[in-house]
């Protein structure tokens, strides 16, 4: 499990498009 600091906890392998929501939410963080 990837928790992030939003709270958000996610499957990478039940949910493939998690991955590509994480990687935004990733670089509007860095942003």
């Amino acid at each position: 499990r990837n928790i992030h600091p939003h709270g958000e906890v996610f499957l990478p392998i039940d949910e493939p498009h998690g991955i590509i929501s994480a990687t935004m939410v990733r670089s509007a963080s860095k942003l």
